[in-house]
């Protein structure tokens, strides 16, 4: 069975991320290639941003030789942070080469499960409903569609 290609494989993921970390996503521009006998993309490039006008650049390849890379690196004023392939945060100030980050909270299997039984016990969870993937799902309509960016 063929995969959704780097929008909805992946791209979903980092849309989520963003919108719950930061704000709201408007796609600005996009431009996607497809193969000639094909609907899953080859290629993103895509211009979008916050809210409050904060640049995102978004890029995306798949079908690829080699193992799959994914990062997402966030600059800002005081200094960049990157998350590596879904689990390796590093961090460094304005100036400096970026460095592990040692995260607090145990990796799980299923971290959904395991937020679904903490709250269940009355504990603190995160649980994302419908309209967090529906927003996630507004802005990978509009990187697919490329009539109605902007």
């Amino acid at each position: 069975m063929e995969q959704g290609g780097f929008i909805l494989e992946v791209g979903i993921h980092w849309i989520h991320m963003i919108q719950k970390v930061f704000s709201a996503i408007r796609v600005v521009s996009t431009q996607v290639q497809y193969p000639e006998n094909g609907e899953c993309e080859l290629e993103v490039q895509a211009a979008l941003e916050l809210e409050d006008g904060t640049r995102i650049q978004l890029n995306g390849i798949s079908q690829f030789a080699g193992e799959e890379r994914v990062s997402m690196v966030v600059y800002g004023t005081k200094g960049t942070i990157a998350l590596e392939n879904w689990d390796e945060l590093k961090s460094g100030l304005v100036g400096q080469s970026l460095s592990p980050v040692e995260v607090l909270e145990s990796a799980s299997e299923l971290p959904v499960l395991k937020h679904v039984i903490a709250r269940i016990q009355g504990k603190p969870a995160k649980i994302y409903d419908f309209h967090d993937g529906y927003q996630a799902q507004l802005v990978l309509e509009a990187l697919r569609n490329t009539e109605q960016s902007g």
